[in-house]
């Protein structure tokens, strides 16, 4: 499943998740595939993938699955507000099953923080909460969680 925010800022960071989990055995071997927007730029990526992972607008991870499996990426996009990008991709499996990765599939540039679900321009308790809940257990994502509870702390952004 994608977890993919609804909208973003241009050019600014936000995350996105994709959580496989389902009936494979533990220790099965896992392709996922991320089919990403030309002219995306990625800053992150867990676990890593090498620079030749990242290729054809495309990010490919190969890792062994246990119960439950997140992948994740920190991405910025270029654009005018209004902009709708799409995303999509496949997980395929050692038993030569591949499916779609459902979940959250667009992304609207515009001018508040992904964070900001409500688009007040203020990170309130209920959006911190989900911002730590979702990514701050998630080592190496290169998420700035630290700059999101200093909009919390403040008055706005």
């Amino acid at each position: 499943m994608r977890t993919l925010h609804p909208h973003c800022i241009g050019g600014e960071p936000f995350p996105v998740l994709l959580t496989i989990s389902g009936t494979l055995e533990a220790g099965s071997a896992l392709i996922i595939k991320e089919n990403i927007p030309e002219d995306i730029a990625i800053h992150h990526t867990v676990p890593n993938v090498p620079a030749s992972g990242l290729k054809n607008n495309q990010i490919k991870w190969l890792k062994k699955f246990s119960t439950t499996t997140v992948f994740a990426y920190v991405a910025s996009l270029p654009g005018e507000e209004g902009k709708t990008v799409n995303f999509n991709g496949t997980a395929a499996n050692s038993n030569d099953e591949k499916s779609p990765i459902l979940g959250d599939s667009t992304i609207v540039i515009g001018k508040h923080h992904w964070a900001d679900t409500n688009k007040d321009n203020v990170i309130g308790d209920d959006e911190i909460l989900t911002v730590y809940d979702h990514y701050s257990d998630i080592e190496g994502l290169g998420l700035d969680i630290d700059l999101i509870e200093e909009i919390w702390l403040g008055s706005g952004y």
